[in-house]
């Protein structure tokens, strides 16, 4: 026996999904990128709605920047725990990010807890410097 009474069904007015009125877009929804296993069939099949419009604005905005203006990316700690220094100094050696704000465990994850090593070497690319314990930048080209 149960404290709540048994709902009554005969009361509810159903609608078919077809006929129901709907607020999202279908065209705006992600689509699986098919047979097709590149990097630019995934960008393509991402919807154009939420963070995949934002990384979308956000890539172009880079792409429109480099070489031409800096780009500072400031992140934290965990940008670097989920293994993304690896993208990030890609970035840099191609010249897309000029600067990095560092926050919170980043520059412990990036210096002080890394050993003086090869792999610690290869993180940044030759010629960045700490200007402070959390900036880095760029030299100027000479």
């Amino acid at each position: 026996m149960t404290d709540y009474r048994e709902a009554d069904f005969s009361r509810l007015k159903t609608v078919p999904i077809a006929q129901r009125p709907n607020k999202v877009d279908p065209s705006l929804l992600a689509h699986p990128p098919g047979g097709d296993p590149s990097f630019t069939a995934f960008w393509d099949s991402l919807p154009d709605i939420l963070a995949a419009k934002d990384i979308r604005t956000v890539a172009r905005q880079l792409a429109q920047a480099a070489g031409r203006r800096g780009v500072v990316a400031m992140l934290g700690g965990h940008v670097i725990k989920v293994g993304l220094g690896p993208l990030l100094r890609e970035l840099i050696r191609r010249g897309v990010i000029t600067h990095l704000a560092l926050n919170g465990e980043a520059p412990p994850s990036m210096t002080s807890s890394w050993p003086r090593t090869e792999a610690r070497a290869k993180m940044w690319p030759p010629g960045w410097q700490t200007a402070h314990s959390a900036w880095w930048r760029r030299p100027a080209a000479t």
